[in-house]
């Protein structure tokens, strides 16, 4: 079946579902469905689709709490500069490349 976004191919894979409402998060990892190779758009069956919610509403116990961050109350650094993510840190990247 093709995506019915692009008409790209959907390749089945374990993903990580994530939700925020109301200031609160869920995130549920290994979750089945199928992504398309091309435009990354997620679609989930109707039987995942029905399970996600069980988790929103606490019925299991997570496997682990995370920290949180919002990005614009930071350490004052500057975003001046032009910079990539590489291998787990981040570079500048040339004026001229």
């Amino acid at each position: 079946m093709p995506c019915v976004f692009c008409g790209g191919e959907l390749e089945a894979r374990r993903v990580t579902f994530t939700h925020e409402q109301d200031g609160k998060y869920l995130v549920v990892k290994n979750v089945p469905a199928e992504v398309c190779t091309k435009a990354g758009e997620r679609t989930y069956s109707a039987e995942v689709a029905d399970e996600l919610p069980r988790f929103a509403q606490r019925e299991f116990k997570p496997v682990r709490k995370v920290p949180v961050f919002d990005f614009t109350k930071g350490r004052g650094r500057s975003c001046g500069s032009t910079r990539r993510w590489v291998r787990g840190r981040t570079r500048r990247i040339s004026e001229t490349a």
